[in-house]
């Protein structure tokens, strides 16, 4: 029998402005960044959750489905800000590192501006979101059922 493996979580918003500041690594393996704030403004954030058996067609898939929606915003920037909070499932720490990098990769081909947030970094965060309905959505991308 299959089991189900990988379901991202992403919390999408419209936003007015992002800003955020690295303030120390709080784990292991995080990614080097200088402890400045960084402000974008009129842009779609993802906030992510990598969970266990994710992989890189659901990051791909994720970011795809983000670059129609941004068209519909008229949004060409894209921040991808990994958010861990919002799964009890989380992968191992350098695989969802590397699946975050994956998804920056895809952002920078489909997006004009493409950001990611330090991963491993507690950061000081601040978002002014866009007040209409599609502000907010929350989505989640899982893969077919595998051969168990």
């Amino acid at each position: 029998m299959g089991k189900l493996v990988g379901v991202m979580r992403i919390l999408q918003l419209d936003v007015d402005k992002i800003e955020y500041t690295p303030i120390e690594p709080e784990i292991k393996t995080y990614d080097d960044a200088e402890k400045k704030t960084v402000s974008i403004e009129n842009a779609l954030v993802l906030l992510v959750s990598i969970e266990r058996g994710d992989d890189e067609s659901i990051a791909s898939k994720a970011i795809s489905d983000a670059a129609d929606f941004s068209k519909k915003l008229k949004r060409n920037k894209i921040v991808i800000y990994p958010f861990a909070h919002l799964s009890s499932e989380l992968e191992g720490l350098g695989r969802a590192r590397e699946l975050i990098h994956v998804m920056k990769g895809s952002a920078d081909t489909l997006f004009e501006e493409a950001y990611a947030a330090p991963f491993g970094w507690n950061k000081k965060l601040s978002l002014d979101i866009k007040g209409h309905p599609l502000a907010e959505m929350s989505r989640s991308y899982s893969n077919k059922e595998k051969e168990g």
